[in-house]
């Protein structure tokens, strides 16, 4: 004789993480013979909930932040997949640490054996300008010395001048995107308002925030090419922020 299926319990069942617990454990010869699946979203009537319950899967609704209906979902369940979807606004620790704490707690009370807990993995650059927003960038320890020395080869022919002292510049899309290659982590930018800004880092308020929006309306420096193009033309290779994220790689957890 068998033993009866051991219910497993899985969170985000629509989404792509849930998703794919539920598709492998069914697909899975023994899997799908030792566990019973029961699967958790905020709206069984949703076109994706549906489709659960055709091929077999028990569906019910629950919320992470009522306790109640997480007891109801969790009642019986050997295992639980959990997880907690990130919401970027100025609440975004508590509004995490509510919800986790809400299904642990009432795991433990179910009397739940495993729990198998996941986050989406992602990191955020949040700034108050538009994604596509370019900023001049350059490494301060291997390019500055080379400025300078240029400049004391010959003073009298920059004297006066405002220099340029970068020669790339990068959207904040593009260093989200290439901080993703180097650190091998999912990184994303997020153009937030002024406001949540202030809120978000009480220590720069918005000082910050407002010179970033100027940053991004009138450029780092004076709009003129000459001044911006001068470091390529007398100084020659300067460190790309790829290479700068090479030699000083970032250490994401």
């Amino acid at each position: 004789m068998h033993p009866s299926p051991k219910t497993l319990v899985v969170f985000g069942a629509t989404g792509q993480q849930g998703g794919s617990v539920i598709n492998f454990v069914l697909d899975h010869p023994e899997l799908s013979s030792q566990y019973k699946i029961r699967a958790v979203t905020r709206v069984p009537s949703k076109p994706a909930a549906q489709a659960l319950q055709e091929r077999g899967v028990e569906v019910v609704k629950a919320d992470l932040y009522d306790r109640e209906s997480l007891d109801k979902a969790l009642r019986g369940a050997h295992t639980v997949f959990g997880m907690v979807t990130t919401t970027y606004d100025d609440s975004i620790y508590t509004k995490e640490i509510i919800r986790s704490k809400n299904l642990a707690d009432a795991a433990v009370a179910a009397g739940v054996q495993y729990i198998i807990y996941s986050n989406d993995g992602t990191y955020v650059i949040f700034n108050t300008v538009p994604p596509q927003s370019a900023i001049e960038c350059y490494d301060p320890v291997a390019d500055t010395g080379k400025f300078t020395n240029v400049i004391l080869a010959e003073p009298d022919k920059f004297e006066g001048k405002t220099l340029c002292a970068a020669a790339y510049s990068y959207s904040f899309e593009d260093i989200a995107e290439l901080i993703s290659t180097a650190s091998g982590k999912t990184v994303k930018y997020k153009q937030i308002s002024v406001d949540e800004y202030d809120r978000m880092m009480p220590v720069q308020n918005r000082i910050i925030g407002d010179l970033m929006l100027y940053v991004s309306e009138h450029g780092c420096f004076h709009p003129n090419e000459e001044e911006h193009e001068w470091a390529t033309k007398h100084i020659g290779k300067l460190t790309t922020f790829e290479e700068y994220l090479q030699k000083n790689p970032l250490e994401l957890q």
